[in-house]
């Protein structure tokens, strides 16, 4: 019974063994045993790994929150997870820090249990893949425009300079004394689902589910 998160940038982590949860590398598919196993699972087992799979979710959803830029909040506050198959309820709307009631549930029934569940974890700012530093952009007036209020992040922030006449990434200051300021540095995102931190979470969030009655 393979289950699935998906990040935005089509990265996927399946969680294959329910005793002893394990995590592929991004994108390999895992098939085989398991997927007839599911048929012998206990109705019990299968909803504490739903579970764990939602406790990975919200566990994720925060850590990116907390990782990634925050200059108004707004980033921060607008992570999302969504059921794309097998999804009975979608959850909530929330904001960070995430709740448990964010995440969608996923159908326990063992009818359907051999397929992959996945949840999808994304940002819904229209600015997303900028901010991930996955996208090349013009930082500056009238590209990225600042809310009325002030220039100034709500938090600590770095400053440097930026090179205006090309595009560049995010986080692509040269620290120092300037005026351009970072809120996360830069490859934070990829420095997340590659330096193991994404894996320690999901197997962590699955453990919980099975913890909990």
């Amino acid at each position: 019974m393979a289950k699935e998160i998906k990040l935005s940038d089509g990265s996927t982590y399946q969680v294959r063994d329910v005793s002893q949860p394990s995590i592929t590398p991004r994108g390999r598919r895992l098939f085989g045993t398991q997927r007839r196993d599911a048929r012998s699972l206990k109705p019990e087992v299968i909803e504490k790994f739903n579970q764990g799979l939602r406790e990975a979710t919200v566990i994720v959803m925060n850590e990116l929150a907390e990782a990634g830029p925050y200059w108004d909040g707004t980033f921060r506050n607008n992570w999302q997870a969504e059921a794309i198959s097998g999804g009975i309820d979608p959850g909530s709307k929330g904001s960070y820090p995430y709740k448990i009631s964010n995440i969608p549930n996923l159908e326990p029934s063992k009818e359907v249990a051999s397929r992959v569940k996945k949840i999808e974890i994304s940002n819904s700012t229209s600015y997303a893949p900028y901010a991930m530093d996955l996208q090349k952009g013009k930082f500056f007036r009238p590209n990225f425009p600042r809310s009325g209020k002030g220039r100034s992040p709500l938090g600590d922030a770095k400053s440097g300079t930026r090179d205006h006449e090309v595009e560049t990434l995010r986080g692509d200051i040269a620290l120092g004394a300037g005026g351009s300021q970072i809120t996360a540095p830069l490859d934070w995102y990829k420095t997340y689902l590659d330096g193991g931190a994404l894996r320690n979470s999901v197997t962590r969030g699955i453990k919980l589910g099975f913890k909990t009655k």
